[in-house]
């Protein structure tokens, strides 16, 4: 793809120098071409100027994507004025301006499609970048849930125990309370039995 791109690129760009040329000398049958279509002679140096500009533009868009594509973006913008001209003078000899124009649409699609990967390459690499300033936010937070856990289950730990040396203690009275009843009891039956024995 990229090889394709290449070689329609500078074949534009030197259709287009070509054709600046012609207009800087003012060749004569694009002078008669453009009085036909109501376009003042005096432009040509103006339009063989933007003509180079664009070719110069296609080659350097060779190292930086972006500028080829501006380059042939605005190649296509002019020739497609060139066809309304011609259409609006109702004159149909425009075959040359729609040759341009294919070559210029050819020019941006494939600097789209074999050189938008190198345009926009700043742009992929920002983005493991974010990723990168989100992973130590996320690896804060779990030492945090961690303490917060640890801290949780240490604080029903010792409550279980506290809970567990109550019920012990609770437990522990009750038994101190049987004993002593135990002992009440059999205390008055002993004095009940001497009682007797007395009798």
């Amino acid at each position: 793809m990229f090889i394709a791109y290449l070689i329609v690129t500078v074949v534009t760009a030197a259709a287009n120098v070509f054709s600046a040329t012609l207009d800087f000398i003012r060749y004569k049958q694009i002078s008669i071409n453009m009085a036909r279509v109501g376009v003042p002679e005096s432009w040509m140096p103006l339009l063989g100027i933007l003509k180079g500009a664009a070719a110069v533009g296609l080659l350097v868009g060779i190292g930086v994507p972006f500028v080829g594509a501006s380059a042939a973006l605005g190649l296509v913008c002019f020739f497609v004025g060139a066809l309304v001209t011609h259409l609006r003078a109702r004159d149909y000899s425009f075959g040359l301006a729609v040759v341009f124009l294919a070559l210029a649409v050819a020019t941006l699609v494939l600097t789209l499609h074999a050189r938008a990967p190198v345009a926009f390459a700043g742009v992929h690499t920002r983005i493991p970048h974010t990723h990168r300033d989100d992973s130590p936010r996320t690896h804060i937070e779990r030492p945090r849930r961690g303490v917060l856990t640890g801290v949780m289950s240490s604080t029903l730990k010792t409550t279980l125990v506290w809970e567990s040396g109550v019920s012990a203690v609770n437990s522990s009275r009750l038994r101190l309370k049987s004993s002593l009843r135990l002992q009440s009891i059999l205390s008055g039956r002993r004095r009940y039995e001497s009682l007797f024995v007395g009798w």
